[in-house]
């Protein structure tokens, strides 16, 4: 075979191949929801959802938040990775999703995190951070995060407490949003000054 065909035949072999290997990553979402997608979207594949306008000043980056209802997820018997969730909650600005949080029981980490790793393949990033008590109790706590296109997906062992995990879901459009909130505020102080 001739050095152009040979080529020639790498080349299109090379093309055939590439859209093979160049599969894109799955997209970051919270139960089929993407972020950006609109409050009524999120309403109607989430009816357990109630939502509210968050006031001016309030320091949550977030138009409207909508949270889930005292009893409504196990009414909805409504799972996250095969897991009852204890609390649901999504922010939104200018009426596009901007981030999610999940509230779970930590002993679930571990289901989570099996439920996860098989849907967005192994975390970007592990960690594990020392929580503290109120009484002063050392507790380690896994920290994974998965990133896809700008959006960050991550599971703590735990949240706010060592009652809580949580998983955190946001992206691009929450951080240039909170950046913009913290200069208003440091502008607004800088005003009353």
């Amino acid at each position: 075979m001739g050095r152009s065909r040979r080529r020639g035949a790498l080349l299109l072999a090379g093309l055939i191949a590439l859209p093979l290997g160049a599969q894109e990553a799955p997209r970051l979402a919270f139960k089929g929801l993407l972020l950006g997608a609109s409050q009524a979207e999120a309403v109607e594949r989430l009816p357990f959802l109630q939502c509210r306008t968050v006031g001016a000043g309030a320091t949550v980056v977030a138009d409207v938040i909508c949270n889930s209802t005292d009893g409504g997820l196990v009414q909805h018997q409504f799972t996250f990775g095969g897991v009852p969730p204890s609390y649901v909650s999504l922010s939104f600005v200018r009426d596009q999703m901007v981030s999610a949080t999940i509230l779970f029981y930590p002993r679930d980490f571990d289901r989570l995190q099996v439920a996860m790793t098989e849907a967005y393949g192994k975390p970007a990033k592990a960690v594990t951070e020392t929580v503290k008590t109120r009484a002063g109790l050392a507790l380690e706590s896994n920290v994974l995060e998965w990133t896809a296109g700008g959006d960050t997906l991550m599971l703590r062992r735990y949240g706010s407490d060592i009652r809580t995990g949580a998983v955190m879901l946001s992206g691009k459009a929450f951080e240039q949003e909170d950046e913009r909130r913290r200069r208003e505020r440091a502008s607004s102080g800088a005003k009353d000054l």
